[in-house]
This record gives C-alpha cells, sequence and structure tokens, in this order.
C-alpha cells in the first residue's frame, strides 16, 4: 500500500508541477511558481523510483510512471536548455501590421522578444525576457478592431502591445514603454532572428543592432 501511494503522489506531483509552471510562466502569478518547480525536479526521481518499486506488482502502472518520469524529464531540459528556439507566435492586423513573438538561445536558457513591422517600417524590437523557459505554445489575440494586440502564452496573456501609440507592456511588472527598443535593418526578416548569435554578455541584445538599457 505504502508503495503506491507514494507512486500516486509522485506522479501527481510531477503533473502538478509541469501544468503549474506553463499555466503561470510570465504571468503577473509568476512570482508565485517556485513551488511547481520543486515539484517538477522532485517528482521526476521520485516518481522514477515509485514506479520501479510497483513495476514487479503491477507491470501497466510501473510502465506508466517510468513512462511519466521520462516524460517530465524531457520536458525540463527542452524548456531550459534543449529547444533552438524559433517564432513562437505571430499575426498581421487589418492595418498591415506585422507582429511576432521570437525565441532564442542565449542567456541563461532562452531569450524572448517582441517583434513588430509597421507598414513600410523596418522591425522594432522590445525585449521581453532574458532568462525564460521554452514557449511550447503562443499566441497573439487582436482586440478593439485589431488596434491592440493581446500577447498569450498557454492560456494565460503575458504582454500587450497598442499599435497606434506602439506601446509594450509586459503584465507580469505592470511596465510600458513607447516606441521600440531596437530597430532591425531594412532587410532583416524573423526568419533572420536565429541566424543572429545573442551576445551572452549583453541577454537583452536580441538580435537587434540597438537597444535602450531596461
Amino acid at each position: 500500500m505504502a508503495r503506491k501511494i507514494a507512486y500516486v503522489v509522485s506522479a501527481i506531483l510531477l503533473i502538478l508541477g509541469i501544468v503549474g509552471q506553463e499555466f503561470f510562466a510570465g504571468t503577473r502569478y509568476a512570482d508565485r511558481t517556485g513551488v511547481f518547480s520543486w515539484f517538477v525536479l522532485l517528482g521526476i526521481p521520485a516518481a522514477g523510483v515509485a514506479s520501479l518499486s510497483v513495476l514487479r506488482q503491477q507491470q501497466k502502472a510501473g510502465i506508466a510512471g517510468l513512462l511519466l518520469s521520462a516524460a517530465g524529464l524531457t520536458w525540463l531540459v527542452f524548456a531550459m536548455v534543449g529547444c533552438p528556439g524559433g517564432i513562437v507566435a505571430q499575426t498581421t492586423a487589418p492595418d498591415g501590421t506585422r507582429m511576432c513573438v521570437i525565441e532564442t538561445p542565449g542567456g541563461e536558457s532562452h531569450q524572448t522578444g517582441f517583434y513588430y513591422q509597421r507598414p513600410g517600417k523596418p522591425w522594432g524590437w522590445f525585449y521581453y525576457e532574458h532568462e525564460d523557459s521554452h514557449w511550447w505554445f503562443g499566441r497573439i489575440h487582436l482586440t478593439n478592431n485589431g488596434s491592440h494586440a493581446v500577447i498569450y502564452r498557454v492560456a494565460l496573456p503575458v504582454a500587450e502591445f497598442d499599435i497606434p501609440t506602439e506601446s509594450f507592456t509586459i503584465l507580469r511588472w505592470s511596465r510600458t514603454i513607447t516606441s521600440a527598443q531596437g530597430w532591425m535593418p531594412e532587410t532583416w526578416k524573423p526568419e533572420e532572428a536565429l541566424k543572429s548569435k545573442a551576445d551572452p554578455e549583453s541577454p537583452m541584445h536580441v538580435g537587434a543592432p540597438t537597444n535602450t538599457p531596461l
């Protein structure tokens, strides 16, 4: 009975840890989610050990637990260091403004920036995070007849961009910056972000030639 209880508890901890991290990452509640990190770090080995202990008695349950532990370890590696990055969300407003969220390797884990291009102008860049975990899913939702963009990571909003004023707001800090912090060359395209090497000594320098320190 004790083995089964340990098996169930460790599996629940691991699942809650991953879901909690993904659900609240980058939101206003991000600073309250440290406990979910411990759920993951403790849940991976605990689920593995508990699964081995029940493997002889319940083969299916033991194998399922080992697979869950392996999935948790894979998630942890990809979330922190194992993903090359790329365009995680993009859209185009009715007035022709293009917007995208780009993740690049660098810093201590991943660097994430918001890029936008008004018609006839070069791409502008805003800092979002220089110690980010991997974005498994992101989207940009347009509101106010397409003049305002809300950036979502998984299910909750993490940033907003007002197109007429070119103002970018990071919700977890309630901080708004107007006008791009950096401007890309006229020929630059979002796909080129992964071609440029980010300087690890300047984690805010996500491919942009110039920027304003935060």
